[in-house]
């Protein structure tokens, strides 16, 4: 019953006789499901250990920096946020069979059965465990960017191995904050709202079922009231992951609706002769969005491709102009050092350091500062002190408008990741 591409081998496993494990209540009777989660869960659960164990395998490449080097980086973020997707994705599967298991905790009668209750405590320990330690880095990510945003506990708190550790925390959690806001505890952590909504659904399904009625109705109220709340705190950066949210809670919404409409005419004492129409409406319902969710992300993923093979391409092209800027650039710093201004100095290198820092070595084309340097080699005796100081405001002004150049290159990389996901 969980979804995966992987089929279900595990439960070929078992040998009990059916009537003995099914569990005896409600549509669970009717379609004869059994209570073990090895029978239910066990496709599923094949994915989720694959991905552990690439997860694993990517987590001893990190240990060796120096020989994977940013292989390894790579292969540990994409892994890790597979696995904790896998398990975000599947959470009502693993509630829905883990409660099925625990109400019937009693069938130990062989090893197949004693296994399968072992895993889904495993699971559901993994789960909560997993869902508390990601809930505790985001929460120390969300801190330190707000201290950021104050200039005088910035310059206490920004050091360098705190700043290193809080970049790597946002690309290793990229996936669970890249499309929503930073500003607010709602917003940075509307990821942990939909875990939430989708935990709820699910008991309110298996609770509720002797009483379709009320369960239609209440998973309908379900839905409205978190449109309403998601609407309220607009939590997503750009247009398109809230267009994609909010279309795909609108279909869940129709598929409430009609089969609210079922339970009341499965209810009635009149009969009605639309309850095959009504089902055909629920399954063009899914089927249409399955659809424009897999056009859309086949889209996004041809849009972001080409803009990663765009940005390459001007990458080589910036690469080869810069490096005819490049020698002028130290021959500046090299003729500055002749004069007796410690101070300046000092501050031209710093700022040749950060751009360096920040551009790997790139000097921006558009910089004026070439035409002050033929002049200087064409001219090489001393300059009066009021030049030098009019060639460090210009070197000053040039380093800043190449730092925000940078900044907005940065961004740009940053929504591309954004539109990758979805």
């Amino acid at each position: 019953m969980a979804s995966s591409y992987i089929p279900n081998w595990i439960d070929s496993f078992n040998t009990l006789e059916r009537e003995l494990i099914i569990f005896n209540w409600g549509i669970f009777e009717k379609n004869q499901i059994s209570a073990l989660l090895l029978d239910n869960f066990g496709d599923a659960l094949t994915e989720l250990m694959i991905y552990l164990g690439l997860f694993i395998l990517s987590t001893l490449l990190t240990i060796s920096p120096k020989t994977f080097g940013s292989f390894g980086e790579k292969a540990h973020l994409t892994t890790f946020g597979f696995f904790v997707a896998n398990i975000l994705g599947k959470i009502q599967s693993q509630i829905l069979f883990s409660i099925l298991q625990l109400i019937k905790f009693n069938l130990l009668l062989d090893v197949y059965s004693s296994l399968s209750l072992f895993i889904s405590v495993s699971i559901a320990s993994l789960t909560m465990g997993m869902l508390i330690f990601c809930f505790v880095k985001l929460l120390s990510l969300f801190n330190y960017q707000n201290t950021l945003g104050d200039t005088e506990s910035s310059r206490r708190h920004r050091s360098k191995n705190i700043h290193i550790q809080m970049r790597w925390l946002q690309k290793k959690y990229e996936f669970m904050i890249g499309d929503f806001k930073h500003s607010k505890k709602n917003q940075f952590f509307f990821a942990y709202w939909i875990t939430a909504f989708n935990a709820a659904y699910i008991l309110l399904i298996f609770c509720l079922q002797t009483a379709p009625i009320p369960q239609c109705a209440s998973i309908a109220l379900l839905i409205v009231s978190f449109m309403l709340f998601s609407a309220r705190i607009r939590p997503f950066e750009s247009k398109i992951p809230a267009f994609l949210h909010f279309f795909n809670f609108g279909c869940v919404l129709i598929a409430a609706i009609l089969n609210l409409a079922q339970a009341f005419a499965a209810t009635g004492t009149l009969e009605f002769e639309q309850t095959e129409t009504l089902g055909s409406a629920i399954v063009a319902v899914i089927g249409i969005n399955t659809g424009i969710n897999t056009l859309l992300s086949l889209g996004l993923m041809i849009l972001e491709i080409y803009n990663k093979i765009k940005l390459a391409c001007s990458n080589k092209s910036n690469n080869k102009e810069n490096v005819t800027e490049k020698e002028p650039k130290v021959i500046e710093i090299s003729s500055s050092s002749q004069i007796n201004s410690t101070q300046s100095q000092q501050r031209l290198e710093s700022q040749s350091l950060s751009i360096s820092t920040l551009s790997n070595g790139a000097i921006d084309p558009n910089l004026s500062g070439t035409n002050l340097i033929n002049g200087k080699i064409a001219r090489p005796r001393p300059r009066p002190q009021a030049q030098v100081k009019n060639t460090i405001i210009l070197s000053n002004l040039n380093n800043r408008f190449h730092q925000m150049s940078t900044h907005r290159k940065f961004i740009r990389r940053q929504e591309g990741a954004t539109i990758i996901q979805f």
